[in-house]
């Protein structure tokens, strides 16, 4: 091989800029660039896989208030809508859109049909409860809770690797407890929006917005404990 042809191979090896017609080559970015857009896909798309806590999200503020009518019919609307955008991209129906589902309409019939709202002022605690249940039947069956979530968004060679178990097991525990203080908000003898409202309105949006960080957290520190543990040990 001439020198110069060795000089090439050594740059390209190390990722050394390169001219070429005039405009540096720039693998690293390049590179840098694609790990950047294919994280920012990954964390959108499990972003997405929870959107069946967008009806409950938003409707529990308008439902706290006692716009009832308003609040019945905003969560059957952003319902449907949840659904719908999911079955269109074939990936089913989770627990939690069932869940949102069947409180919608049990809201609506008990408010205009027994004409009471017994059930929706006590919205929170119940639907902390639900939730909560919904965990403990998926720990019951030995299966993470956010396994159905995070199905929409993983590739399905993965679903049983270690690394996807441990990933959804540890987000789920993180989700489960946090919805334990926002049961212990809403029945706390205390008369404040801050505490009945907005700290767990913040808990489920902020948990919401890290379970991707959590949940690659996880797998990450799985993976690597099961890759030193497959190792040779040395002499």
């Amino acid at each position: 091989m001439s020198t110069q042809g060795t000089t090439r191979a050594q740059a390209l090896l190390m990722d050394r800029p390169e001219r070429r017609g005039g405009r540096p080559a720039t693998g690293r970015s390049a590179a840098a660039a694609a790990a950047g857009i294919t994280h920012a896909t990954t964390r959108r798309r499990m972003l997405l896989s929870f959107t069946g806590l967008l009806p409950v999200a938003l409707s529990i503020p308008v439902l706290l208030a006692h716009q009832y009518t308003l609040g019945i019919v905003a969560n059957l609307a952003l319902t449907a809508g949840v659904i719908g955008y999911h079955l269109v991209r074939r990936q089913g129906v989770t627990g939690l859109d069932a869940l949102s589902l069947l409180f919608g309409v049990a809201t609506a019939a008990l408010h205009w049909g027994v004409h009471t709202d017994a059930l929706m002022q006590h919205l929170d605690t119940v639907i902390y409860l639900l939730l909560l249940a919904q965990i403990a039947r998926a720990r019951l069956r030995g299966e993470a809770w956010t396994t159905q979530f995070a199905r929409r968004s993983v590739d399905a060679t993965l679903w049983t690797t270690a690394a996807f178990s441990a990933g959804n097991a540890f987000v789920s525990d993180v989700w489960g407890g946090m919805l334990v203080v926002c049961l212990l908000c809403s029945v706390a003898p205390v008369v404040s929006p801050l505490v009945h409202l907005w700290a767990p309105l913040t808990l489920l949006l902020g948990t919401g917005l890290l379970t991707p960080r959590l949940a690659r957290w996880s797998g990450a520190r799985s993976a690597a404990r099961q890759g030193a543990g497959a190792s040779p040990t040395r002499a």
